[in-house]
């Protein structure tokens, strides 16, 4: 058909089904990409939950005889059920190896020393001075207790 004035005729939608067809297409490619995002995601996750630690034996529990006091067991305790544990010493010797010890509510200053000194060399001056240290910052976390 010929119109006066030399336009096409666009009664006949041809450029309005391309136009869908595009929107279609750029829908689709954005639903494949955030599918795949999503898919990346959680293959990082394992897919079934992991087993719970195992509880290991820790010495302090025992109520009979004194035992080996340090503290380095990564044994679990669970809500009231033995020592409370108040934080962990990390001693970094002048040669750069790290101690650590778990310090409970219950130990004493020196006990804690000890267990810091069988793996270190440490005068007394030193053993005074991390006695004392370790004194401030338990009764600073009983307090919080």
């Amino acid at each position: 058909k010929y119109k006066p004035g030399g336009r096409l005729d666009m009664s006949h939608g041809f450029l309005h089904h391309i136009r869908r067809n595009q929107i279609a297409d750029d829908y689709d490619k954005e639903v494949k990409q955030a599918k795949e995002l999503k898919r990346r995601r959680h293959t990082t996750v394992p897919r079934r939950p992991r087993r719970p630690d195992i509880q290991v034996y820790d010495s302090k529990a025992d109520p009979g005889g004194e035992a080996d006091d340090c503290s380095d067991s990564s044994g679990s305790h669970a809500e009231g059920e033995g020592p409370t544990e108040l934080f962990w010493l990390d001693y970094q010797a002048d040669c750069g190896s790290v101690t650590s010890v778990l310090v409970h509510k219950e130990d004493k200053p020196e006990k804690v020393v000890e267990c810091v000194a069988k793996k270190n060399i440490l005068d007394e001056a030193m053993r005074a001075a991390l006695s004392a240290r370790v004194q401030k910052e338990m009764d600073k976390r009983r307090d919080k207790c």
